[in-house]
């Protein structure tokens, strides 16, 4: 599943209509950046898109460092992801590979945006 916005705007919406706080995702959609004068929302990362992320990480460096930036460290520690299992859980990135995470859990958020 590579469907970040998509899967954001879901979250977001069933909480609001459930009356449950959506923080990851609601972080995430709060942020914002303007890239060639568009103003972008930001997007809690699916699975797919945070796992292929993590396999070009040489080349996501290079790019970030190109930029002036330091690239995240996903290779490691868990990872929200805007893929839910089911009712109570969600899908991680855990050191790098797939895990079924409690959402009642802390874990990292990394904010993408699609440009």
């Amino acid at each position: 599943d590579c469907a970040s916005s998509t899967n954001t705007t879901k979250i977001i919406a069933i909480g609001e209509k459930i009356g449950v706080a959506t923080p990851a995702a609601s972080y995430c959609r709060s942020q914002r950046i303007v890239v060639g004068g568009i103003e972008r929302s930001g997007n809690l990362p699916a699975f797919g898109a945070i796992y292929r992320a993590n396999l070009n990480k040489a080349k996501l460096d290079i790019l970030c460092s190109l930029l002036g930036k330091t690239a995240p460290s996903i290779h490691s520690g868990y990872w929200w992801t805007s893929c839910q299992l089911s009712a109570t859980g969600a899908v991680s990135l855990c050191n790098g590979g797939f895990l079924n995470g409690n959402k009642a859990l802390s874990t990292n958020v990394l904010c993408c945006f699609d440009l």
